[in-house]
């Protein structure tokens, strides 16, 4: 599990590598992938993930933007017509990846943004809990204890910003 996790961080660092800017997002969170820029009159952009086209405004012909939507992206786009910001409603894994914003200049697509998605899957945590309980007889001094011990697993959400000393790994999972 160690070595993968590595590998993992590598492949993340590689690809942030390729990007201008590195998102993460919460599973079933919204992302808004900004352009940092004021469209103007005649303007063509569009959105890629990958070589897949999601999303492009010709404001020389309508400023509506208009959507290729694939079956992963369906009904989850939302493009500013004013600025071009792209925003990706319910993300899944599978919107993890790169994303370029281009710009039409001179006959030709310029990529003129990076942003490297990375959507963020709630960890199921194991959580042991413990529970005591003491009786006592009154026709004896004598008091007699006994323990519960019950097994439960919470979904939880975790930031890789998170410092998690508290949390030791194991083959089976996460335990607290």
């Amino acid at each position: 599990m160690f070595g993968t996790l590595h590998v993992f961080s590598l492949c993340l660092w590689l690809v942030g590598v390729f990007a201008d800017e590195v998102k993460s997002v919460m599973e079933g969170h919204s992302v808004t992938l900004y352009t940092d820029t004021k469209l103007k009159t005649d303007d063509e952009i569009d959105w890629r993930f990958g070589e897949i086209r999601l999303a492009r405004i010709k404001r020389s012909i309508n400023n509506s933007p208009t959507y290729d939507e694939t079956e992963i992206f369906r009904d989850r786009l939302k493009m500013n017509n004013q600025t071009g910001d792209l925003t990706i409603t319910d993300v899944t894994s599978q919107h993890s990846g790169l994303y370029k914003f281009n710009i039409y200049i001179e006959d030709h697509f310029k990529v003129k943004k990076r942003i490297t998605v990375t959507v963020i899957a709630p960890t199921a945590v194991s959580i042991r809990e413990s529970t005591q309980t003491s009786s006592s007889s009154s026709s004896s001094s004598s008091s007699s204890s006994s323990s519960q011990s019950s097994d439960q697993t919470y979904c939880v959400k975790m930031s890789s910003h998170t410092h998690n000393s508290h949390i030791r790994y194991s083959d089976d999972g996460l335990i607290l």
